[in-house]
């Protein structure tokens, strides 16, 4: 991940089938449609239009309704357990940004008298309601002592049922989060089935949390589904940059007495005199390009991710070079520097130091570049008026910048595995907190972090 040491769409219907990742469209002309073989083998019929499968740089949304969870063991239709369940599907469903779910108020009146298997499902009455698909459960008590849970997704216009790996699934009623975290890896497993990646719910963010805004910060890990919290430092000093190893580790600078040296899991990684920050380890996780001072300036080095030794040096010049971020390929890298204009500014370079140049960008002042996993995209840091940060987006194939905020200081952007969503430390709301969007801007909201102020969140995005 990169950081700076500077200053210390459209709306579309998608079928239950492919990879949407895998297929592009160059327009959105509208196709309309009587069966699903008048769309082809690209696209799928959803109430008269042919809807393709688009890429999720794209927002493509289409309405899922859950129906009341049955207990099979009890008899009762929503009972505690399965209102629970519910409850958490519809929260996924919605939190993943891909599909929404229908409000429960939906629900038709002969929903009461439905079971799992199709013939028993009024879908005229559903598709009425709104629903593109309807998720049915069932609940029994398992032999063990845990409890078995059976999902089932259907469409409501050609009644087919689209099965996922994750739709049977047994936990233990002990387990405070189990049923939490049932409802998490379905979503994200419906996800994977519809666009080929896992989405961002059970992927982990790191991030800095100090109880004021100057001063000490431990390193915490969290996910967007409230399931995975854990505090990485206790060692009262100020945690810097967290970032990911290969292998899912946390890495971060602690600033000690007269050292900066990066840390992983609170052992010493690169130890180097002077300054070593900003760590970015490759896509294959057997490198890490980091800042160091060692030699008396500020440049960018690449080090063996395993044991910290230097491979290659990359920058060389009297300048300010930092806030390293690999691509996607591991070919290139975005950096920082005031080479040029004597005020930072975004640059990219090749894995091996060569064939540096400045990126386009708007902004005099630029920091903290992060590299979309989808290759075409960075999101970074720009000063305006009266020393605020606002959030910028450019689109690399363009060239074109577009701003994603408007308000407060934000700062440290950092892309989801999916590429879709970005999370980023704002003072929006008075202190320092983590928010997260949309890469078109929409869907601003805050993350439930508490008390404190956080800074620096780091998706994983290797790690699902």
């Amino acid at each position: 991940m990169r950081r700076c040491v500077f200053g210390i769409v459209c709306l579309i219907g998608v079928g239950l089938a492919g990879n949407v990742w895998s297929q592009q469209r160059s327009s959105l002309e509208v196709r309309y449609c009587v069966e699903q073989q008048d769309c082809g083998g690209s696209g799928h019929c959803y109430q008269g239009t042919c809807h393709e499968r688009l890429d999720t740089r794209y927002r493509a949304l289409f309405p899922i309704a859950v129906d009341r969870i049955f207990n099979q063991s009890t008899g009762v239709r929503n009972g505690p357990i399965g209102s629970a369940l519910a409850h958490w599907l519809r929260y996924y469903i919605n939190q993943s940004r891909f599909v929404w779910a229908l409000s429960p108020d939906k629900r038709p009146v002969s929903a009461s008298l439905e079971g799992l298997g199709k013939t028993t499902i009024d879908f005229q009455a559903w598709a009425e309601q709104g629903a593109y698909a309807v998720l049915k459960g069932e609940l029994r008590d398992h032999s063990d002592g845990r409890v078995a849970l059976e999902l089932r997704l259907y469409r409501t216009e050609t009644w087919d049922r689209f099965p996922l790996r994750l739709d049977t699934q047994l936990f233990s009623k002990r387990d405070s989060k189990a049923v939490r975290r049932v409802a998490a890896r379905w979503v994200t497993d419906l996800v994977l089935s519809l666009t080929g990646k896992a989405g961002s719910l059970l992927a982990p963010i790191v991030y800095t949390r100090g109880d004021k805004a100057f001063g000490s910060k431990e390193v915490y890990v969290m996910d967007l589904a409230g399931i995975t919290r854990r505090q990485v430092t206790r060692n009262g000093r100020a945690n810097l940059l967290p970032a990911w190893t290969g292998d899912g580790r946390v890495a971060y600078t602690t600033i000690g007495d007269r050292t900066t040296h990066l840390m992983i899991e609170e052992q010493p990684f690169s130890t180097y005199p002077r300054m070593n920050v900003g760590a970015d380890f490759h896509p294959d996780g057997k490198q890490v390009a980091l800042t160091l001072s060692k030699d008396g300036n500020t440049e960018i080095y690449v080090l063996d991710g395993r044991n910290g030794d230097i491979q290659r040096r990359l920058t060389r010049n009297g300048a300010t070079d930092t806030s390293p971020s690999w691509s996607p390929d591991g070919e290139r890298l975005a950096f920082v520097t005031d080479r040029k204009t004597g005020a930072p500014q975004l640059w990219v370079m090749n894995a091996d130091g060569s064939g540096a140049t400045a990126l386009p960008q708007a902004g005099g002042y630029n920091t903290s570049p992060d590299w979309s996993p989808l290759g075409h995209q960075i999101v970074y840091c720009s000063m305006v008026d009266g020393g605020r940060f606002e959030l910028m987006l450019l689109e690399l194939k363009t060239g074109k910048v577009r701003p994603l905020t408007n308000r407060g200081s934000n700062r440290a952007p950092a892309f989801s595995p999916d590429g879709r969503t970005i999370v980023f430390s704002s003072n929006r709301s008075g202190q320092y907190g983590l928010w997260m969007l949309d890469v078109d801007g929409s869907g601003l909201k805050p993350l439930p972090t508490g008390e404190g102020h956080f800074s620096s969140p780091n998706w994983a995005k290797g790690v699902q």
